[in-house]
């Protein structure tokens, strides 16, 4: 494990503990409150955008884009690509997330506070729309440069991949489904669970087998 990964993971561990400890002693900051009635003064065609991008996070949606991709990765014999971004989703979005909730146990933002544009159930932190988007798309970001050859392509695609993170957790802030803490909670806890994929994958890559060429590269 390289000293960067290990520094970056310690760090975000301790973010998230400071976040979770926070999120279980109080049901939201003056902060929380106050970025979310600040997002929500933005009307017009936000509302459609921002559902769509929170439902394309949600279970069905994720499950068959996830399975998609993971199908696509083994079908051009990238087995180990397609079985972490499948795992990690799958431990995450499954087991780590929901374990944690209910550990935290933090209420969902009510309507006497902000408005709730969409019905959730459940506890708040942390969002689980952030740690997927975190843990999948920024698997897929870290993955590219070995998937594809074409820089410009690449740097394309990142860039839509960013946006489409930031997107998503200032999606449920905006619909009233988290606060700006839980979505907080939810990037770091994406941050460590990808941090580890990608060390896993690193291990892998160089005890096993060695790198392998792009799935499409440049045609002359």
């Amino acid at each position: 494990m390289s000293s960067s990964y290990l520094g970056k993971l310690v760090s975000f561990c301790a973010i998230f503990v400071l976040l979770s400890y926070l999120a279980h002693c109080v049901p939201y900051s003056p902060l929380d409150l106050r970025v979310s009635l600040r997002i929500q003064e933005y009307d017009g065609l936000l509302y459609s955008i921002m559902y769509g991008v929170s439902f394309i996070s949600s279970p069905l949606p994720a499950t068959i884009i996830v399975i998609s991709t993971a199908v696509w990765l083994a079908k051009a014999k990238r087995i180990l690509e397609s079985i972490l971004i499948g795992s990690a989703t799958a431990l995450s979005s499954l087991a780590i997330v929901p374990l944690i909730k209910s550990l935290v146990d933090r209420p969902r933002p009510t309507a006497d506070l902000i408005q709730v544009m969409i019905s959730n159930g459940g506890e708040s932190f942390p969002s689980g729309h952030a740690v997927y988007a975190v843990v999948f798309y920024g698997f897929l970001f870290y993955l590219l440069t070995n998937l594809f050859s074409r820089k410009g392509f690449v740097r394309t695609i990142r860039i839509l991949l960013a946006v489409l993170i930031v997107l998503t957790m200032f999606s449920r802030i905006y619909l009233g489904a988290h606060w700006l803490s839980d979505v907080m909670g939810g990037f770091f806890l994406g941050a460590i669970i990808l941090t580890c994929n990608i060390i896993v994958y690193r291990y892998c890559i160089s005890r096993y087998r060695g790198r392998k060429r792009p799935i499409f590269e440049n045609s002359h």
